[in-house]
């Protein structure tokens, strides 16, 4: 046999092998990549849902967060006397009937009391104006106790007094505030006009 023959037999007999072993190598190849496809899928389906309970949970977070910051925010009142009052004797409940702000109804304005929805640190302004020649003492009370006491005198002169208590109160759920006239006399006449408004109002501030 020609040796040329042979030697191009020898070589073509290489190139097939060595085009198999490539074939083989790619095929190889191809496999891994497909199983690094599923693996990378099945990673990422994983962080996918990783980040959709993520977001669920920061959602309720964020919703239970707001509906606390609402509530705190939902708790204030203003009220005041509609008209003057005369002749109320000691130990009277002052009906302030004129309801301006009632955020949360904490305020009821047929009984004259606040009732604390919640626990928490409240902060309560009472201001009283008395007629000439006249007097009022008026207390801030506390579930049957006295926290403040507030007296507008003008008993000795002919002009108007008003004074003003602001009184911070730490309550618990279904406290009740109100107030009332006090002990140092009955309150002869409360002025409450164009000229001065007596008042009681409050609100949650922690």
């Amino acid at each position: 046999m020609n040796t040329n023959l042979i030697h191009s037999m020898l070589e073509q007999n290489s190139r097939k092998q060595d085009y198999f072993a490539l074939a083989k190598q790619v095929a190889s190849t191809n496999s891994n990549l497909n199983i690094t496809e599923l693996i990378l899928e099945r990673d990422l389906q994983e962080i996918r849902a990783d980040l959709n309970s993520t977001s669920v949970d920061y959602y309720h977070s964020l919703r239970e967060l707001k509906d606390t910051l609402v509530n705190k925010s939902r708790v204030a009142f203003f009220s005041l006397l509609g008209s003057d009052l005369r002749g109320v004797k000691v130990n009277t409940i002052i009906i302030y009937d004129t309801v301006e702000l009632n955020i949360g109804s904490v305020y009821n304005r047929v009984t004259g009391k606040f009732t604390a929805p919640s626990e928490g640190l409240y902060l309560f302004h009472v201001s009283t104006g008395a007629n000439d020649n006249t007097q009022a003492s008026v207390q801030l009370v506390l579930n049957g106790n006295v926290k403040n006491i507030r007296w507008a005198d003008s008993a000795s002169h002919s002009d108007r007094t008003f004074v003003t208590t602001v009184t911070p109160l730490i309550l618990r759920k279904n406290d009740i505030v109100y107030t009332k006239i006090g002990v140092a006399g009955s309150a002869q006449y409360i002025e409450s006009d164009i000229y001065m408004r007596t008042s009681f109002s409050g609100e949650e501030i922690n």
